[in-house]
């Protein structure tokens, strides 16, 4: 079992770091986050229609979530085996990233699924050919990944 941290919401501005305390934060004014950085959580991130979050770095994650955070552009979590970025604003690069990164550590894990679909997430159209590759190869080695066409 791992921990779970839901940022939901916050009174916050600018860059909120995690530590590895356990951090709830719920309510609707999740508005003046614009980093998240979790590099020392282990478990789950999720931060949902967070209004001005662009950028979430947590490295020893293994779930990321962050739907519907329409300026999110960058996610760093080279770990996670579960990530869920839709409705974001994720750049052909950052997208490229989240699936060279999963590639990487493809392990036997229970759930493989990455969501960028939705928002502002650039399609499939515009991604380079080695992100194109390892969608491909994430898909044949039974992970679900769902994007923007």
């Amino acid at each position: 079992m791992y921990e779970r941290y839901i940022i939901d919401g916050s009174t916050f501005a600018g860059e909120f770091v995690l530590t590895s305390n356990p951090h709830t934060l719920n309510g609707d004014d999740l508005i003046a986050i614009t980093k998240i950085i979790a590099n020392n959580i282990e478990g789950e991130i999720s931060a949902n229609r967070a209004g001005a979050l662009q950028y979430i770095e947590a490295r020893k994650a293994i779930v990321v979530t962050c739907s519907d955070c329409e300026f999110v552009d960058e996610i760093i979590a080279p770990n996670a085996w579960f990530i869920e970025d839709s409705g974001c604003n994720l750049s052909a690069n950052a997208i490229a990233v989240i699936l060279a990164n999963a590639r990487a550590n493809t392990g036997t894990y229970a759930i493989k699924r990455i969501d960028v679909s939705g928002g502002l997430n650039i399609g499939i159209g515009d991604w380079s050919s080695q992100a194109v590759s390892d969608k491909n190869y994430l898909v044949a080695n039974g992970w679900t990944v769902l994007y923007n066409i």
